[in-house]
């Protein structure tokens, strides 16, 4: 299921607007848990499921991508997000959010990637702006 290279279930319209619903509803199922003690794990399973589909073709799927990505950060435990943040990955998660904020050819997908950044650096305080500062994304307080 995690491979976006499935086209007999992905492909097309009907699995773009699948894919899209499938990671909204389960941003939303997260969100609506809150608190409770299994809710880190969803939400790490959630990160990890959107990443699989960050590159999506489908504006509409990159945005629903984002959209689990910040519904996941306010409930992942603080190791893993920290090794999504400065992880020795070749594709790392600043470095994503940056090329989407500069680059994607969808304002959604662009607003949505600064809002995260602006938030995760933020609410880590200090480790949070070196986020921003490591990845050189905001240059001189705008973008």
């Amino acid at each position: 299921m995690k491979s976006k290279d499935n086209v007999s279930i992905w492909g097309g319209a009907n699995g773009s607007r699948l894919m899209s619903s499938f990671l909204v509803t389960l941003s939303t199922l997260a969100q609506s848990a809150g608190n409770h003690p299994g809710t880190n794990v969803l939400a790490a399973d959630l990160f990890d499921l959107a990443w699989s589909f960050r590159d999506a073709e489908i504006a509409e799927v990159r945005v629903s991508v984002l959209v689990a990505f910040a519904t996941s950060i306010a409930f992942l435990p603080l190791d893993f997000l920290l090794q999504k943040l400065y992880g020795a990955d070749g594709d790392s998660f600043p470095g994503y959010l940056k090329k989407t904020a500069i680059g994607d050819s969808d304002r959604n997908c662009r607003e949505l990637a600064t809002a995260i950044t602006k938030n995760v650096s933020t609410s880590l305080g200090g480790l949070g702006s070196d986020f921003v500062c490591r990845d050189q994304i905001i240059t001189g307080g705008k973008w």
